[in-house]
């Protein structure tokens, strides 16, 4: 699996779950949890040795 979508996992799950949601999320605890998820990511990324621009151009898609 590409690396970028493997870190961006957690994120794609996050949407899809909200998408399927009956009730309305808590939008605190969603954003801090978005946040940490995409800091997850950056840092994942970072990790793997993924270019920064690409990174950026992906979490640019993510958000």
């Amino acid at each position: 699996m590409n690396p970028l979508v493997q870190l961006a996992s957690p994120l794609l799950l996050l949407a899809v779950q909200l998408r399927h949601s009956v009730a309305a999320p808590e939008v605190t605890r969603l954003r801090e949890q978005s946040i940490a998820q995409v800091r997850k990511f950056e840092q994942g990324a970072q990790v793997a040795g993924i270019a920064a621009q690409t990174v950026t151009a992906a979490r640019y898609v993510l958000c």
